[in-house]
């Protein structure tokens, strides 16, 4: 995969070059609260995940979960 990278400075602004992250900073799965997650990444989450959510509302309510 790194083979196949673009060179950063080949499509940043001059001037501009962010810290890129080489490696994933956690072991396990990243777990950040709903209300604390942007809402970009909440809206792009799609409508598969709302259904979810919806169904898991659901069956919290009716004492299922």
């Amino acid at each position: 995969m790194r083979e196949q990278e673009i060179d950063p400075s080949k499509y940043y602004p001059e001037g501009y070059h962010p810290h890129l992250l080489t490696e994933w900073p956690v072991e396990g799965d990243l777990v950040v609260p709903l209300d604390q997650a942007p809402a970009d990444l909440i809206n792009g989450m799609g409508a598969e995940w709302r259904l979810k959510k919806k169904n898991r509302k659901i069956l919290e309510e009716q004492g299922k979960l």
